[in-house]
């Protein structure tokens, strides 16, 4: 008996019944009248019915589908009077992840594919009783739950009211009040005494409505301080030994030192609010927008097309006030900045009674983009040297992933590690190494292990990514090996266990992967398992419809679920109008200059390789702020191996290979050291000193460090060098 038999004969039953039906490679998916999860019949599903005709295989198929449906219905009923009758506010999800909120306490249920498979080894009953127990806010007994399941009447559809963050803080201080006995009061009451500073931080919060008030835990000398409105700065001052007795001399008592100290912050706050409000209105008035982003620096800068004007709203400003006036201070510097002519004093006096304007914000760059770093032209690069240097760093990849034992690692990750990252290595499409190197590699490793188990009495560590390697391309040598080193009783854990070996063994370990909402299935497996991929798009619709237009580019944002589908998956379950709308979108990315942390975060680079958009890398390559987001600050630079290798994916040719180039020119040990240089201003200052006792040392280590990230982006850009030659670059 063939899948394809038993889905002939399956498909008019489920449309005799109306089971709502999805095609998929792997066969037929039949949803859940709850729509949280779907039925996949497939290969596996099959096997135990073999002995069976296809129609016998298919009507037993939609009476196991059936009972399911009902068990899931009853458990989610029961769930929803459990909940009202807890005060417990429910938000239903079709991803199958419920938010539960209760008196201000949040937390998550899992009524998808994880209900399902609870109901495959449990009653309904139990089942629910396990949902609730991960909710750790109330038990639930067996009895309880199956009165839950069979109470007749529908569950209440109006959600339990939400508390107000007032009534959430009245509910738990109620909790805790029981602790705050009278034994209590007493004692605080003797250490507000003896400790006046303490008396003096709670008479300024009741005075001034202000919670930012406290001691400086790790100074030197004992200080408090309040923190301004604007939160970019605090008002500070010393309380311990001699300086309390001279703020008692001079200001006479307690509440003599209260009235100075509200006085002096008043004075300062208002003075920096106007301060800042007026220049704003004033800058916004002569057409500048404010940076939004500090990415590279400290303080604020304006300006019109890039960063013109500097303002530092921190300590700065706080030490100028306390000598100056805010007109004084803006016209001095509006001096500085050259726009004295522009701005004058009886300019910034009107500014001052007028209602403030808001100012305008974007990303500006550190210099006009035709003015910043550029890329060489294809005409100006030395083919054959950059040839040498790409050949240089993918031999010393091959020659270090060959040695048994590597006590000074040329780059960051072990060279195994690399066959699981998509970008860099294309399984079947790639010749800087190919599937043959990786399975002899892995082979030669596996056959190590294997020689040191039988001479060692303890069973050496297990190299994961070696046994993930050999299953993956069909190799079951480590089956058996991973049985014994995983059985039965044992469990799971993400710092412990590879997802990638995990997934291969799925259905044969302890656990399933599929019980792992975070795990992250690896794209060398091939096509993304159907609960997986459905699951995803749904997260991307609803995350979508919820998310700012900023927030599609973040690196937590929406895009991340389409990166981590397949070609296939990505055309089963999403629309042609929604695989249009990623298209734009991943075209918008590529076209922005208002926003250069954007190509910090490569997944429109990594759809557009799934989904082969060539026009995306062909926008970068017309778009003047790439070269400056990539090139500027610690953070950008940082990013470019990964830059490349995407692109190389997408559209090996004349921009990648430039880019490449440059990375591959750069000189590893002196961007080394300036990384080096730049760490070491913050990391022997002050107490500091104490953490790293050896600076030698320190700086040896963070140098070795360094250097590895170095050679491990020039092999990044190795790769892609080699993708655009094998391209046709020439």
């Amino acid at each position: 008996m063939e899948l394809a038999e038993v889905l002939d004969a399956l498909r008019p039953l489920a449309a005799n019944s109306s089971l709502p039906m999805h095609e998929v490679l792997e066969g037929l998916c039949l949803e859940f009248t709850d729509a949280c999860d779907i039925f996949v019949v497939d290969q596996r599903r099959i096997e135990s019915l073999r002995q069976r005709t296809p129609a016998t295989a298919a009507r037993h198929l939609v009476a196991q589908f059936q009972k399911l449906d009902q068990q899931r219905s009853a458990v989610l009923h029961g769930l929803r009077h459990w909940c009202h009758a807890m005060e417990m506010t429910v938000e239903p999800s079709l991803t199958g992840i419920w938010q539960v909120d209760r008196n201000g306490g949040m937390s998550t249920i899992d009524v998808g594919h994880c209900l399902t498979r609870l109901l495959q080894r449990q009653s309904s009953a139990e089942a629910l009783q396990s949902l609730a127990q991960g909710l750790h806010f109330e038990k639930l007994s067996r009895s309880e739950a199956k009165r839950l399941i069979e109470i007749p009447e529908a569950p209440h559809q109006t959600p339990v009211r939400k508390r107000s963050d007032a009534e959430t803080i009245s509910h738990w201080s109620a909790q805790f009040e029981p602790l705050f006995t009278e034994s209590y009061a007493k004692r605080m009451a003797r250490y507000r005494r003896k400790n006046p500073w303490f008396d003096l931080c709670e008479r300024l919060r009741e005075r001034l409505g202000n919670e930012n008030v406290g001691p400086e835990i790790c100074s030197k000398k004992p200080v408090l301080w309040i923190e301004f409105r604007d939160g970019f700065d605090q008002l500070r001052f010393h309380y311990g030994g001699h300086y309390w007795k001279r703020l008692l001399n001079r200001y006479g008592s307690l509440e003599g030192i209260e009235e100075q100290i509200v006085h002096q912050f008043n004075r300062l706050d208002a003075a920096r609010t106007q301060t800042i409000e007026t220049l704003e209105t004033l800058l916004a008035e002569l057409g500048c927008q404010k940076d939004r982003f500090h990415w590279n620096r400290s303080g604020w800068w304006y300006g019109t097309t890039h960063q013109q004007f500097h303002f530092d709203p921190g300590t700065s400003l706080t030490r100028r006030l306390y000598r100056h006036a805010p007109v004084e201070f803006l016209n001095r510097w509006f001096q500085e900045q050259g726009l004295d002519d522009e701005i004058t004093p009886s300019k910034i006096e009107a500014a001052m009674a007028q209602p403030k304007q808001t100012i305008g914000e974007r990303m500006l760059p550190p210099q006009p983009f035709e003015k910043g770093p550029q890329l060489d032209e294809l005409d100006a690069l030395d083919f054959e040297a950059i040839d040498r240097i790409a050949a240089h760093y993918i031999e010393a990849f091959r020659q270090e992933a060959q040695l048994e034992k590597v006590r000074r690692p040329l780059f960051t990750l072990p060279p195994m590690s690399f066959w699981e990252l998509p970008q860099w290595y294309a399984r079947g499409r790639d010749t800087w190494v190919d599937d043959a190197w990786w399975i002899n590699q892995a082979r030669t490793h596996w056959h190590r292990w294997e020689a040191e188990s039988k001479r060692r009495k303890r069973q050496p560590p297990l190299d994961q990514m070696v046994a993930f390697i050999l299953l993956a391309y069909g190799d079951d040598k480590p089956r058996e090996a991973l049985a014994d080193y995983y059985p039965e009783g044992s469990f799971y854990h993400p710092e412990a266990i590879d997802d990638g070996l995990s997934w291969a063994m799925e259905g044969e370990l302890p656990w399933s992967m599929f019980d792992y909402d975070e795990s992250i299935f690896p794209v060398q497996l091939g096509k993304l398992p159907p609960v997986l991929a459905r699951k995803r798009v749904t997260e991307f619709r609803e995350e979508k419809r919820q998310a700012e237009p900023r927030e599609l580019f973040d690196e937590d944002g929406p895009l991340r679920l389409i990166a981590a589908l397949d070609f296939v998956s990505a055309h089963e379950w999403m629309t042609p109008n929604e695989i249009t709308a990623v298209h734009q979108i991943c075209l918008q990315w590529a076209t922005a200059t208002d926003d250069m942390t954007r190509f910090w975060f490569h997944a429109p680079l990594q759809i557009a390789a799934n989904f082969g958009w060539r026009d995306v890398v062909e926008r970068l390559a017309q778009n003047p702020s790439v070269a400056t987001s990539l090139t500027t600050g610690e953070l950008g630079r940082w990013y470019q191996a990964d830059f490349v290798l995407w692109g190389s994916l997408v559209l090996p040719g004349s921009y990648i290979a430039r880019w490449s180039a440059r990375l591959l020119q750069l000189d590893e040990e002196a961007e080394a050291a300036v990384e080096v240089q730049r760490i070491q201003k913050d990391l022997f200052r002050g107490s500091n000193r104490k953490l790293f006792p050896n600076p030698e040392e320190t700086l040896q280590t963070l140098m070795e460090g360094q250097t590895r990230g170095q050679r491990q982006q020039k092999l990044a850009a190795a790769v892609a060098w080699h993708r655009c030659r094998e391209a046709g670059l020439r």
